[in-house]
């Protein structure tokens, strides 16, 4: 509308507009149990000592923190039931088999949107290709076990892939030490003999605290 007043048009308000109130939640759902962030804007201040005497002066913005460990999971009505129910189990394959054995029917029969709700939060994609049946339910045991299997996989490439680069940055620094600390010919030697022997490549690796 049109604002007369001056003071009304520097603020861009009316005397009587009123403001909707919001309420922010913010859905921690993070394979890490613990949320080590800030809870209020304080929490992210450095308040001097000298302005601690008025740090209720400055003004907070709390977080209405929502995550496994703050919630009842049983008080949600929507997927997000599932989703915090299955939050902890993430990187606990055993406890997660053992979760859906005790509710192998209703996982099996979950409600289509649910199933959507869990895909999004905790990265199933194998339930974003399964098919509903004509009862609007999807199947989301399988999904998750083969979400595990995928994710147990992927762990032991990753580690035989660090293992791999981690050995082969000991060896390059060896050769290097060697050749800084001994002659042409000597160095090669040590070398020749540490790429067939690996007691005596050992052996240099703790001789040179590599």
């Amino acid at each position: 509308g049109k604002l007369e007043k001056g003071a009304e048009y520097l603020s861009g308000m009316k005397r009587e507009d009123r403001l909707l109130p919001v309420i922010t939640i913010v859905f921690y759902y993070g394979e890490e149990q613990s949320w080590d962030g800030p809870l209020c804007l304080h929490d992210m201040l450095d308040i001097p000592p000298e302005l601690e005497p008025w740090a209720a002066c400055i003004q907070d913005y709390r977080v209405n923190l929502v995550c496994s460990g703050t919630v009842e999971s049983s008080h949600f009505r929507t997927g997000l039931r599932e989703v915090f129910e299955l939050l902890p189990l993430l990187k606990d394959k055993e406890g997660m088999k053992k979760f859906l054995e005790t509710r192998k029917r209703e996982f099996m029969h979950l409600d289509a949107k649910k199933g959507w709700l869990v895909s999004k939060f905790l990265n199933v994609p194998a339930l974003k290709d399964l098919k509903e049946n004509e009862k609007g339910e999807v199947n989301m045991c399988t999904a998750i076990e083969e979400m595990l299997e995928e994710r147990e996989t992927q762990g032991i490439e990753r580690g035989i892939e660090r293992g791999i680069e981690q050995g082969e940055i000991r060896v390059n620094q060896l050769i290097e030490v060697l050749l800084r600390q001994s002659e042409r010919d000597e160095a090669y030697k040590q070398i020749k003999r540490a790429v067939t022997d690996r007691d005596y490549q050992k052996k240099l690796f703790d001789k040179y605290g590599i």
